[in-house]
């Protein structure tokens, strides 16, 4: 269970293990509330103060279940929520802490309840659509319609909206490789599309996904290539084809589509997508059932994302995503946790869905080449909620020369038990599943039971997973239970009954320790000791121990750690890291490194310089794992994602937000008009970055350098976008400062603000005594004779007409008793403020 290491490190290892746990992050500037209604069923059932940041919308946690009716349980790490449909878990890393309230943010507190959650704008009010309940036979109960003013800027029907590319190169002597991802998406005919294309060096890079999906009242179309898998258990194949999906129930949205570029809901596939958000520029690693499935780097938006991932298991896989630091990617600086339940299965009483596929199928292979033999292929599922606490699926497919099935059912005898059984059928064998959860109040028990003989799918070995996890609740901050497993997967078998444990003694203390797949512990623990220093621990494979310390006021930070275990020498690494303080500075690691009786070096630089560009390069000229007597070359790493928005011709930088189909986005630039921009550029007279720039009276984003802006997640509908005059120079002013935008899901939609030179005059006015002249007006006419501004001189004479355009002008003072009312005038060339534009009225 522990890595084998020599007795000392060992001890040292061991007592480090038992002495922390998980730093705190560091609290930021709080959002201000909003007061909105909660709408469910056409009616207002009660009010929510809610929060809102570039990510998107905050929704209290607590009075939001309260306004629902639905019961929780605090459960330690994670809250219980008790729904119609079974219970759901919360984990406390989708919770957001803000002023002793308990936040979640609105695209998650909407996957976890299968909600539809819609803001207006208009009225300051959030719509949310319940999927439990009988579905009406009418249609879908709206709010009465509203006086909503309609867009001046319509969203684009064509086009592209996103497009992010990775290039990763890495080389270790001699031997280098360089790989490279493409995800472009957009709107076409109305509807969505997306292409996700990946390619390695020497080899011809292949499209992995290309999608065009639509819909038209409950239905849902998809058009193109899409990798299908209806049961871990039934052969997965590649499909190019059509696909349909209907449902009864009036949240359809929620039933059949949830953004991960299928027509599968999400709850029923193996097949998954899990994001999330970090630092720009930190690394993410994918754990299923404790193995390590896959690595990322978070992108220059601050994105993150894992596509079409295998569940080890359909149900109750456990899912972590570790975000590390660039230059100690051994020891995680926060866990992001994701629960599936048998209970996320269900459906409301009388509700169905039928999801549908035909067309050519082939192996999906993780090669590089599309030269599969593709055949004929296709699938048929059918769910049915009986009742509220029965559900009935069954599912068909031909692919690869095989036919299967699966047949099965969700139940939910009492408040707290859910039951999940099911049949699957191939050409040659039968297997079987059996799922078991409980969660009460101190108890927590999930079972489960699979045989997969061979012959049932492409695997030629029987497989099979037993398990049951039991908890116990012993306070509110020390939970205890036992894992027990019996599983063989095709190669590797493993049988255990080991003791899980998770501890926070205190709010700046944690220590969790649970077995993985095959029984081998995975230990995560920190201690907060002060507000700049922090002990971590992580152990899996190998044993890691960190201590960082931050100074100067977190401009630098120092980490002290050592690894240890799996019978190879220890490494001892200091670095140092000069954090920037911008968002487009440059992150410098130096550091040292000592193994097996050898010294090494340490050096990194993380930038976002270039706009919508990350760059991260790395050099380490001891590799992780150093072997005794060998001389293992130093390990060098270049990373570079681009993260565009585009909008009606245009890329910009996707500062904010994300790429999902389901919501849409605006991008757009400040500038200067054009009949003054050769003379007044963008930067001629001044800066045109950090102007604030708003979302329905909210600050959304900031201008970059050359005044560009990109603002992800917004809603479907009509949005009010302005502008603020803080960080213009004082030189220009508005043309323009508020427009209506339309928002389209999958769309960019183009808005640009003109700003124009507007600079000012200043006088005296006299008269030929040079005594001055009080309460004159003072008018400045243009060159077609139209009165453009006006002032009048007070008790010193003085005058100031400010917001001009550069240009030739009339100064004239005017009094009604004098001839053609002029009194004095002068012409005046307009180029910069212009001072002492004096005017003396004659004796005549």
């Amino acid at each position: 269970m522990w890595p084998a290491t020599s007795g000392t490190e060992r001890a040292l290892g061991r007592l480090l293990l038992a002495a922390c746990c998980a730093a705190l992050p560091i609290a930021a500037s709080e959002p201000e509330p909003r007061l909105v209604g909660l709408v469910e069923g056409g009616r207002e059932i009660g009010t929510l103060d809610v929060l809102r940041d570039d990510e998107g919308h905050l929704l209290p946690l607590r009075p939001m279940l309260a306004l629902l009716e639905l019961e929780s349980t605090d459960g330690g790490d994670e809250l219980l929520i008790e729904t119609p449909l079974g219970t759901v878990a919360l984990a406390r890393s989708d919770r957001v802490p803000i002023g002793g309230v308990d936040y979640v943010r609105e695209r998650r507190f909407a996957e976890l309840l299968y909600v539809d959650i819609e803001f207006d704008n208009s009225t300051y009010s959030v719509e949310v659509a319940l999927p439990w309940g009988d579905a009406p036979p009418g249609p879908t109960p709206r709010v009465p319609d509203r006086d909503v003013p309609a867009a001046e800027i319509q969203a684009p029907r064509h086009g592209l909206s996103s497009l992010r590319t990775s290039i990763l190169h890495t080389r270790q002597g001699d031997l280098g490789s360089t790989s490279g991802t493409l995800d472009v998406d957009g709107r076409l005919g109305g509807g969505l599309w997306e292409v996700h294309v990946q390619g390695v060096e020497h080899r011809a890079p292949v499209v992995r996904e290309a999608l065009w999906f639509t819909r038209h009242q409950r239905a849902r179309y998809a058009f193109g290539r899409q990798r299908m898998q209806l049961h871990r258990e039934l052969n997965g194949f590649d499909l190019i084809g059509a696909q349909f999906a209907w449902t009864d129930h009036p949240s359809h949205d929620t039933l059949l589509r949830d953004g991960s570029g299928s027509l599968m809901p999400r709850r029923i596939r193996p097949l998954d997508t899990f994001q999330g958000t970090a630092t720009p520029g930190n690394l993410v690693q994918l754990r299923i059932d404790g193995r390590p499935v896959s690595v990322t780097q978070v992108g220059y938006d601050g994105r993150y994302a894992f596509r079409d991932v295998p569940l080890s298991s359909q149900r109750h896989s456990r899912v972590e995503m570790l975000v590390f630091e660039p230059g100690r990617p051994r020891i995680p600086i926060e866990i992001h946790e994701v629960s599936t339940l048998a209970s996320d299965l269900m459906l409301p009483r009388r509700v169905s869905s039928h999801v549908a596929g035909a067309g050519s199928a082939a192996a999906y292979s993780d090669g590089f080449g599309d030269d599969t033999p593709r055949d004929a292929g296709g699938f048929y599922r059918y769910r049915h909620g009986v009742t509220n606490r029965w559900t009935v699926e069954g599912a068909a497919q031909h692919a690869l020369g095989q036919t299967q099935a699966q047949v099965g059912f969700v139940t939910r005898p009492s408040r707290t038990w859910v039951l999940a059984a099911g049949l699957l059928a191939g050409e040659q064998a039968l297997g079987y599943e059996l799922d078991v959860e409980h969660r009460g109040r101190r108890w927590q028990m999930i079972g489960r039971a699979t045989s997969s003989p061979a012959g049932l799918g492409m695997s030629a070995n029987d497989r099979h997973d037993r398990y049951v996890d039991v908890v116990r609740q012993l306070t509110p901050r020390l939970r205890v239970g036992l894992h027990a497993r019996d599983l063989f997967d095709g190669a590797r078998g493993a049988s255990f009954v080991l003791p899980t444990l998770s501890w926070t003694p205190g709010s700046g203390l944690y220590l969790d320790a649970r077995p993985d797949l095959y029984g081998d512990y995975l230990v995560h623990g920190a201690w907060q000791v002060t507000q700049s220093s922090r002990l971590r621990v992580y152990s899996s494979d190998l044993s890691s121990v960190e201590w960082t310390q931050d100074l100067y006021s977190g401009a630098l930070r120092m980490a002290v750690g050592t690894e240890f275990g799996d019978r190879l020498p220890a490494t001892h690494s200091l670095t140092m890291t000069r954090r920037s303080r911008t968002s487009r500075g440059i992150e410098l690691t130096s550091g040292i490194l000592r193994s097996a009786d050898r010294w090494g070096v340490l050096l990194g630089a993380n930038t976002r310089f270039v706009p919508g560009v990350l760059l991260r390069a790395e050099y380490r000229s001891l590799p992780y794992r150093v072997v005794e007597g060998l001389d293992s070359p130093g390990r060098f790493v270049l990373s570079i994602i681009t993260e565009l928005g585009h909008a009606a011709g245009r890329w910009v930088p996707r500062t904010s937000g994300s790429g999902s189909s389901n919501v849409g986005g605006l991008a757009g630039r400040v500038r200067v008009a054009q009949h003054f921009r050769e003379e007044w550029g963008s930067a001629a007279r001044g800066s045109l970055e950090g102007i604030p720039i708003l979302v329905n009276g909210e600050i959304r984003a900031r201008t970059d350098s050359a005044g560009r802006f990109h603002i992800g997640n917004l809603s479907r509908g009509t949005h009010a976008v302005s502008v603020d005059a803080e960080g213009l120079p004082l030189e220009l002013g508005w043309v323009r400062d508020r427009h209506l935008v339309a928002i389209e899901r999958g769309a960019t939609t183009r808005v640009d603000f003109e700003t124009q030179p507007q600079l000012g005059i200043a006088g005296r006015l006299t008269d030929w005594t040079r005594q001055p002249l009080v309460g004159i007006v003072i008018e400045l006419l243009d060159d077609a004779g139209r009165v453009v501004g006006t002032c009048t001189s007070d008790r010193f004479g003085l005058f100031r007409i400010d917001g001009i355009t550069p240009g030739i002008y009339k100064l004239r003072a005017v009094h009604d008793d004098w001839p053609d009312r002029e009194m004095a005038s002068r012409l005046i060339e307009v180029d910069e403020f212009l001072f002492d534009q004096n005017l003396i009225v004659n004796a005549e």
